[in-house]
């Protein structure tokens, strides 16, 4: 049995953090929160005393590439795909979160590695995996090996259920158009009724869907019309849009780190982007920073989710998402929730992860100081001091 005691408590609720307060833990989940004076100790106890110090859940990341699409090396083999990947989860660990949504991999690879983390093979993130992507011929996100081509109702229910019969955790669809298309901004790359026996498929397996949804606003209405759980990056969002997202709860995950990482790299030039789409990503990530804001005013649920993997956001950065949050308007304590138990809803964990209460699953982070006065400390890895991922410590930096 472990208690934790002396720290500020966080619970990922939206609720005030608590003092004097300490949290218990045996076999994997949280058995007792309250006074210190009220829970057990003794010699059977171990205790980890920790004044000055936060305690938060385990922060959980909805939109990771783990597996490295875009640049794997000539002839490299399934193995060492694979290792890569796991070393990606477990730096994603390092950084104080616990879980990760990965949208969009090889099957073979992703579902390994996934595998391995469950079955203490291999120490890392939590992966709730989604596998191969569904696109249009032609269409974002078309990587041999990594998407499924559909291009109608029948081809999209297909791939859907050819997922689900392969063990994904998610489903992800690419509702918008390649940007490298000439019918990018032309329309949507799916109709509602070709969306709709796939989504209606997915859910009736229990598995959510969700939409890469950008830069056409008839895409993410498309997406959100048909049922689809969450939007992934999803800029520009008009009002009504915004408005059906609420009432429906349907999540917006903005990736705000991809265009807050490319303000951060000194030299645009390494990124290997022409300048045309180094301006065309800042322009989106004034657009998607606008339409958090009003997202935000709208009531419409946001969850952390980072893209990390992709070129201007490296494995363990992932708590930039939470800035960039604050930088719009969130409180500090809105942008813990959003990677928290709005992230955990999110992504289908919400009755086990993401609140520090009785019942749930042991997932915790102890960060030195207090990140409600600087949000910045939840991205300090050196302030990041303790990582316990289901009952046992990950991470000591104390």
């Amino acid at each position: 049995m472990l208690l934790i005691t002396g720290a500020t408590i966080i619970d990922g609720t939206g609720s005030l953090p608590v003092d004097g307060w300490a949290v218990c833990v045996e076999d994997r989940r949280i058995v007792a929160v309250g006074p210190v004076e009220t829970l057990p100790r003794g010699a059977e106890v171990e205790e980890l005393c920790l004044p000055g110090c936060t305690l938060l859940p385990g922060m959980i990341d909805c939109h990771v590439h783990l597996v490295d699409l875009w640049s794997p090396e000539p002839g490299e083999e399934a193995p060492a795909r694979l290792h890569s990947t796991l070393e990606a989860a477990r730096a994603t660990l390092e950084a104080g979160f616990t879980t990760v949504q990965d949208l969009m991999a090889p099957n073979d690879v992703i579902f390994a590695a996934r595998d391995a983390i469950a079955s203490g093979r291999a120490e890392g993130a939590r992966i709730v995996a989604s596998g191969a992507c569904i696109t249009i011929p032609g269409g974002h996100g078309c990587l041999p090996g990594s998407s499924l081509i559909a291009n109608d109702a029948n081809a999209v229910l297909a791939a859907v259920a050819e997922q689900v019969r392969a063990g994904a955790d998610v489903i992800k669809i690419m509702v918008a158009r390649s940007p490298n298309r000439p019918e990018y901004l032309e329309s949507p790359a799916y109709t509602v009724d070709e969306l709709g026996p796939g989504v209606d498929h997915a859910h009736r397996a229990g598995l959510r869907v969700c939409a890469h949804a950008h830069s056409l606003p008839e895409s993410i209405r498309t997406a959100v019309d048909a049922g689809i759980d969450s939007i992934e990056h999803g800029a520009p969002i008009d009002d009504e849009t915004l408005g059906v997202m609420s009432s429906r709860g349907t999540y917006l995950v903005p990736t705000l780190s991809v265009g807050a990482g490319l303000a951060a790299t000194e030299d645009t030039s390494k990124l290997g982007f022409a300048p045309e789409i180094i301006s065309e990503m800042r322009r989106l990530d004034r657009q998607t920073r606008d339409t958090v804001r009003r997202a935000h005013a709208m009531g419409v649920p946001v969850a952390v989710g980072t893209d990390a993997g992709t070129d201007t956001v490296p494995h363990g950065a992932n708590a930039m998402e939470l800035r960039a949050l604050v930088e719009c308007g969130f409180t500090p304590l809105e942008a813990i929730v959003a990677g928290t138990s709005h992230a955990a809803v999110n992504v289908g964990h919400g009755h086990d992860l993401g609140i520090i209460e009785p019942g749930r699953v042991a997932d915790l982070v102890v960060v030195d100081g207090d990140p409600l006065s600087d949000i910045g400390r939840l991205g300090d890895t050196q302030k990041v001091l303790l990582v316990i991922k289901e009952g046992c410590v990950a991470v000591d930096r104390r």
